[in-house]
């Protein structure tokens, strides 16, 4: 059944990683005297919390509130998930009678589908930029879409300027009190949070030909702790090793001074953090952006990121997209090239959900156009066989977004061995139709 294998990975997570508790914040509208959950974000503990709910904001129609729980709540919460699956699967029809979950003082509908077959790690290099809460430490999470037949539909232009404080936007107000950033989004957010407490990669310093690996680790030591290196240097034979990990200190003489490296730290078998330093070019984004002569590659190095077959297959406003990516990679200009593979996606996804049929489903009640997350999650409830990938599409628009608004730069690896791979299997497994020509 849909979501088991996920469920049971999680609750192999819970096991491992010693949680014992659970904070619960959410948020509930209740129009018409029926509530339903906005927003819903469960953060495991090492210790047990019992914190007593607290009602953070009430006002609009929308309530947010905070409280603690035992490990056993987490488990009956993902057990109700679950549950309404099965329920669903016998009728194939909503509504199929929900009895409904209990989060604090209201029983809320929860049916819907877990975002992928996998929980996703987040190390600590990724955790500290992740665009919608920032962690310092690494963390699991796996996402929850509540079916359309259980959302709230919620005003655009909701605000809380009668509150104390005042909020613009239901953005604003979970970003206050949940400390996490929904942006432009309308549909509900339902996640699972597992920080990594045991131990996680606190720092690197690569001085001369060693490595420094710094830890930060709970007491006591977990025995089957192990990171494992790797170092290159083109030119250079690379440098591999995995060791135990008993110190919060380890010092590598690697021989050499490295271009890139990959650290991931492992409990048994289990991998809790990962860090990665790709190589970077000298010059600034805004001189690669502007100056397209500087450091670049002789032109017999360079490879197209899309050969002619597959772009003959594609819709015509996609071709072009892809051809002007070609063009900019031509140039090395990597922001401008993100940029276009990220609207690449942009539109394959609209493109898709129109020869589905589904159009109507990309805009909100004001006729303005879902957020790309949201019009993802949309598309894999009608095409299934992307659920798994939606983490890598999303890749996809970190790094166009990164090169649109931040002064993050990107390089060439990122792009050829990064974005362009997940959207050349993304567009393949699309099979999107082409207009049939006039001619």
């Amino acid at each position: 059944m849909v979501g088991e294998s996920v469920v049971a990975e999680l609750k192999t997570l819970l096991r491992k990683l010693k949680y014992r508790g659970a904070i619960w914040e959410w948020a509930i509208c209740d129009k018409d005297n029926v509530p339903k959950v906005h927003f819903l974000k469960i953060t495991l503990t090492p210790k047990p919390d019992q914190r007593r709910q607290t009602c953070l904001l009430r006002a609009s129609g929308l309530s947010l509130f905070r409280s603690g729980s035992s490990l056993k709540k987490v488990a009956t919460f993902l057990d109700y998930c679950l549950y309404t699956r099965r329920e669903f699967e016998k009728t194939n029809k909503t509504p199929f009678g929900e009895t409904g979950f209990r989060t604090g003082e209201h029983t809320v509908e929860l049916f819907g589908n877990f975002l992928g077959d996998k929980v996703t790690l987040y190390g600590t290099t990724r955790a500290k930029a992740y665009w919608s809460f920032k962690s310092e430490r690494p963390f699991f999470m796996l996402e929850y879409a509540l079916h359309q037949s259980v959302s709230p539909q919620l005003p655009s232009n909701l605000s809380f300027y009668s509150s104390d404080p005042p909020f613009e936007s239901v953005r604003a107000a979970y970003k206050h009190y949940f400390s996490t950033d929904i942006g432009d989004r309308h549909d509900p957010y339902v996640g699972i949070v597992l920080p990594v407490y045991l131990a996680h990669i606190r720092s690197f310093k690569l001085d001369a030909k060693k490595l420094n690996v710094e830890f930060e680790i709970g007491m006591p030591i977990p025995q089957n702790l192990s990171l494992s290196v790797v170092c290159r240097r083109q030119g250079t034979a690379d440098f591999r090793r995995r060791v135990p990990v008993t110190k919060s200190r380890v010092t590598f003489d690697i021989g050499f001074k490295p271009t890139s490296l990959d650290l991931a730290l492992y409990l048994g078998d289990l991998q809790i953090d990962f860090v990665q330093q790709l190589p970077r070019p000298h010059p600034s984004p805004m001189q690669r952006l502007f100056s397209p002569t500087l450091e670049k590659k002789p032109a017999s190095q360079l490879t197209s990121l899309f050969n002619s077959a597959f772009l003959k297959k594609q819709p015509t406003e996609i071709r072009i997209c892809l051809e002007q990516a070609d063009k900019c990679c031509a140039n090395q200009l990597w922001i401008p090239t993100s940029l276009m593979l990220r609207k690449a996606l942009d539109m394959a996804v609209n493109l898709k959900m129109k020869q589905l049929g589904k159009e109507s489903e990309l805009y909100d009640e004001q006729k303005n156009e879902k957020p790309l997350p949201v019009r993802l999650r949309l598309l894999a409830s009608h095409f299934p066989s992307i659920k798994r990938d939606i983490d890598d599409l999303l890749t996809i628009k970190w790094f166009g977004d990164k090169g649109a608004h931040s002064k993050m730069e990107l390089c060439e690896n990122d792009i050829r061995s990064i974005v362009a791979p997940r959207l050349r299997a993304f567009l393949t497994d699309l099979e999107l139709k082409r207009p049939k020509s006039t001619t």
